[in-house]
């Protein structure tokens, strides 16, 4: 799925403004907060099971291998009401070894957000083109609460997260 672009996701990621090092800083803060125990960190990630009951056994399988208040943080992909099909977006990197552009128009097949990414790249070595097809489900919060609760979950929603899209914070009781 990202076998072409992944040489180029820090750059593009980057040239949006990510901020790696503040976010690992909060996820940290966190964690530290809800547990002492190890946990794990998911960006948008839950988006690519595609439907509930993939979004569910997701979070089972990873409830399964956290210790006794272990975290699962998980940030959301755009829920369906927050959705704008036929949004364009774009992104441009430009450094001295490597000039990116790349675009996509949202569209929805759904309860699917489908992005085409275009990507134009120029490093020393050529230039090429390649287009990565993502499907990623549409998930309400509710959708998201629910999933972290059928996995015995205690689950906690702050609406506002990292970049605006929520942040869901799983612990696995003590008693489980």
């Amino acid at each position: 799925m990202h076998a072409r672009s992944a040489a180029y996701c820090d750059a593009v990621y980057a040239a949006l403004g990510k901020d790696y090092a503040g976010e690992a800083a909060r996820l940290q803060t966190l964690i530290q907060q809800y547990t002492r125990s190890p946990g794990d960190a998911l960006f948008s990630a839950l988006g690519y099971p595609m439907t509930v009951p993939r979004l569910r056994q997701a979070l089972e399988a990873m409830s399964r291998h956290l210790q006794r208040g272990g975290v699962v943080i998980v940030e959301p992909w755009i829920t369906p009401q927050a959705w704008r099909e036929g949004l364009m977006h774009a992104v441009f990197v430009d450094q001295p070894a490597l000039k990116l552009a790349r675009m996509n128009i949202g569209r929805r097949n759904g309860t699917m957000s489908v992005l085409e990414f275009h990507d134009l790249v120029a490093t020393p070595g050529g230039v090429e083109s390649f287009v990565e097809r993502h499907a990623v489900g549409l998930f309400s919060d509710e959708d998201y609460l629910d999933a972290f609760r059928a996995a015995g979950l205690d689950v906690t929603y702050d609406p506002e997260g990292p970049s605006g899209r929520g942040l869901f914070i799983g612990v696995r009781p003590a008693g489980t």
